[in-house]
C-alpha cells in the first residue's frame, strides 16, 4: 500500500516522514504498522509517497482507522508512534477502510531504453481495482498522467515512456479502486544525460558522417542502415562489437534528406541526416 503525501522542508537539511496506520483496529500503533521515508530539503513542495508493506488485514468495527504522521529531524523506530522527539510535526488522519484498494503492487520499475524509458508493474491481490494510470514529472512535484489501463487481471503490466526528456524524469502509478479510492506507487526516477545520447557528426553532412555511442552501447552488436525518406536501404552495416564511434561514407550520394536507423538488441534509434554538397 502505498500514499502520496506533499511536503514541503526548506530546513536545509534532510528530514524523515514517518507513518502509523491502524489496519487492525486495535487501537494502537503496532511496529508492523509502520513506514518511513527520507524527505530532502528544498524551496519547493515535494510529493512523497510512504510505501506500507506487511500490514494486517483492516478491521475495524466502525469502517475507519487512523493515520500518524510524524516529521522530524532525529531518528525514529517503528516503536516510537507516542512521546515527544526532536523538532517537527505530528498529524493524525482518519482513514475510511473502503478507500484502502484491495491490490499489492509487488514491484514498479523504470528502465532506460536508448532514448525511452521502459515502466512495469506487477500486482497482486487485484479485486475491485478499476485502472491504472501512469504518472510523470520533470521536478517531482507536478506529476500529470500519460497512459490509462483498465484492470486486466493480468497482474502484469508495461508500457514505453518515448518522449522523455533530458536531465531526471520522474514516474508512479496511481491505483484507482471500482469504489473511486486512489492509492500511488513509490516514485521511479531515470535521468538522462548527454553521455547516455546517440550523437551524430557533423549534420548537415558533405562526405563523412560520424555515429559516437555512448557507453551502454560499447561492445554490443548493432545494424546501422542509411535509408532514403522513402525507406529504401541505401546502405547497411552489421557491427558485431560497437566501437565508441563508426563512420559512413555519404559523399557519392546526392544532396537531399536522408535517414540513419540504428537496430542494437531489436531496439531502433532513428535520426534526420542532411547531405549537402556546399562548403
Amino acid at each position: 500500500m502505498g500514499d502520496c503525501y506533499y511536503i514541503f522542508n526548506s530546513t536545509g537539511a534532510t528530514v524523515k516522514l514517518y507513518g502509523w496506520i491502524d489496519t487492525d483496529g486495535n487501537g494502537a500503533f503496532d511496529t508492523n504498522e509502520y513506514a518511513a521515508i527520507n524527505v530532502p530539503s528544498s524551496a519547493s513542495q515535494q510529493s512523497v509517497v510512504l510505501n506500507f508493506s506487511g500490514l494486517p488485514p483492516f478491521f475495524s468495527a466502525a469502517g475507519y482507522s487512523y493515520l500518524r504522521l510524524r516529521i522530524t529531524n532525529v531518528t525514529l523506530t517503528a516503536a516510537n508512534a507516542t512521546g515527544a522527539f526532536g523538532k517537527g510535526e505530528v498529524e493524525d488522519h482518519i482513514v475510511i477502510q473502503s478507500l484502502i484498494l484491495p491490490v499489492l503492487l509487488e514491484k514498479f520499475t523504470a528502465v532506460q531504453q536508448r532514448e525511452n524509458v521502459l515502466l512495469n508493474w506487477a500486482v497482486s491481490k487485484e479485486i475491485n481495482v478499476q485502472h491504472y494510470q501512469v504518472q510523470y514529472s520533470t521536478d517531482n512535484i507536478k506529476f500529470t498522467s500519460l497512459a490509462l489501463f483498465p484492470a486486466a487481471g493480468s497482474y502484469n503490466y508495461s508500457w514505453l515512456h518515448s518522449s522523455a526528456v533530458k536531465g531526471t524524469n520522474y514516474y508512479r502509478l496511481s491505483i484507482t479502486g471500482t469504489d473511486g479510492g486512489v492509492t500511488y506507487s513509490h516514485i521511479e526516477s531515470i535521468n538522462f544525460g548527454k553521455n547516455n545520447i546517440i550523437t551524430v557528426y557533423p549534420n548537415p553532412a558533405k562526405d563523412i558522417i560520424n555515429i559516437r555511442f555512448p557507453a551502454i552501447m560499447i561492445t554490443q552488436p548493432a545494424t546501422l542502415s542509411f535509408l532514403s525518406v522513402d525507406g529504401k536501404v541505401l546502405l547497411q552495416k552489421k557491427i558485431n562489437t560497437l566501437p565508441q564511434t563508426e563512420s559512413i561514407d555519404v559523399s557519392h550520394y546526392p544532396e537531399g534528406q536522408y535517414l540513419l536507423r540504428i537496430n542494437n538488441n531489436n531496439k531502433v534509434t532513428e535520426k534526420k541526416i542532411k547531405v549537402t554538397r556546399h562548403r
